[in-house]
């Protein structure tokens, strides 16, 4: 009998409810656990994979850390590598690496880095290096979405 009385008691009820918010709060724990490795595991191997993906097959210089004061892109996709030969209102004149004059049109999205800091539009200069990534338009020219200004880079030919 006192067993029952346990079981319908209000203290059970108080046990049964503290078991609950336990497993629920164990469960949304569980759940950012699951979220934060995925997210990390992504991050990880997106790190591993950078210069393949956007360096191209030739981006290892011989001296192991894929990098040897340059960085070697491949030529193809939508962008341009290359040179700033000429800067106006919106848009950025670049002599891509195969010797032709490509035009870069330049947003208010469009984002600017140099190194790890974003730069404005202002701050580009003729005779700096740069890699731009973006969609073409009909005329040919290319809206830019990312624009990064790279120190210094070897230009496949």
């Amino acid at each position: 009998m006192e067993l029952k009385s346990f079981i319908e008691s209000r203290s059970m009820g108080k046990v049964v409810l503290v078991i609950i918010i336990l497993a629920i709060a164990f469960a949304i724990f569980q759940a950012g656990i699951f979220v934060g490795f995925h997210k990390a595991s992504f991050l990880f191997n997106y790190g591993d994979n950078y210069y393949r993906n956007f360096g191209g097959p030739n981006f290892r210089n011989g001296n192991g850390n894929g990098m040897g004061g340059r960085i070697i892109i491949d030529k193809g996709g939508h962008g341009v590598i290359g040179k700033i030969i000429k800067i106006e209102l919106d848009k950025v004149f670049v002599l891509g690496n195969d010797n032709i004059e490509k035009i870069i049109n330049i947003s208010s999205t469009t984002k600017i880095f140099e190194r790890r800091d974003q730069i404005k539009f202002s701050d580009l200069k003729v005779d700096q290096n740069i890699v731009t990534i973006g969609n073409p338009d009909a005329s040919g020219q290319i809206n830019a979405t990312l624009i990064r200004v790279m120190p210094l880079f070897l230009l496949n030919k």
